[in-house]
């Protein structure tokens, strides 16, 4: 792990399982479990007075694009001790239409007897096939296989992310959006994809609270 503030760096553990009891030819099921425990990272010495800061953990997002990289959600987690998160994941397909969604908790215990702070989210998406046969499964990443030439793909996905904690008094932000897409794989190695996003921000949101927003992206990627 690499730290850029003074003191002993922190650590982490993660794992993940799955389950799939549907794996042939047209059609798959799985499910799965993942679980992660990391240390906070140190924060840094203090000059004055030559001690440690309090470690601090941050859950930051800019939402849906990397082209504007601001924080929407942001919601710094002061006096650290450890974070604990699990993610439940499912995955299914059969011929044309296929289905995946995730949850995720998060818990950061803190110290001096501060609260624990919460954070979860959920996102569902259902996809189909225009062109093509069906979605195949890669084994070896426990993820679906990798996209065939000439398909086109539509889906609809939903989520949602909730930063804010009323026990801990900590408001990161709350967000929401549907997101309808279209892709096509050009070949191997050059595809094409058409999003529009609707957004929702909460009240408590670190940037444009409460707003609405609409989003149009297009992109073209090339696999080397």
């Amino acid at each position: 792990m690499k730290n850029k503030y003074e003191g002993d760096d922190g650590y982490s553990i993660t794992s993940r399982i799955v389950f799939n009891p549907i794996q042939k030819a047209g059609s798959f099921f799985h499910i799965g479990l993942a679980g992660s425990y990391r240390k906070a990272d140190a924060n840094g010495i203090d000059e004055e007075t030559n001690k440690k800061n309090p470690k601090e953990i941050i859950y930051s997002s800019p939402l849906l694009t990397q082209v504007k990289k601001k924080d929407f959600l942001s919601a710094t987690i002061t006096n650290a001790n450890y974070q604990a998160k699990y993610t439940i994941e499912l995955l299914s397909a059969y011929g044309p239409i296929a289905f995946q969604g995730e949850y995720f908790h998060s818990t950061i215990k803190r110290h001096l007897g501060l609260t624990s702070y919460q954070a979860n989210g959920v996102y569902a998406q259902l996809s189909y096939l225009i062109l093509g046969d069906s979605y195949t499964y890669s084994s070896d990443r426990a993820r679906p296989g990798k996209r065939k030439p000439k398909e086109l793909e539509v889906a609809l996905r939903y989520n949602y992310t909730d930063l804010n904690c009323n026990k801990s008094n900590i408001f990161g932000g709350r967000s929401s959006d549907w997101s309808l897409a279209v892709n096509y794989q050009l070949n191997n190695y050059i595809s094409f994809k058409l999003n529009y996003s609707y957004i929702k921000l909460g009240k408590h949101t670190p940037l444009a609270a409460g707003e609405k927003i609409n989003l149009f992206q297009a992109r073209a990627l090339y696999i080397f």
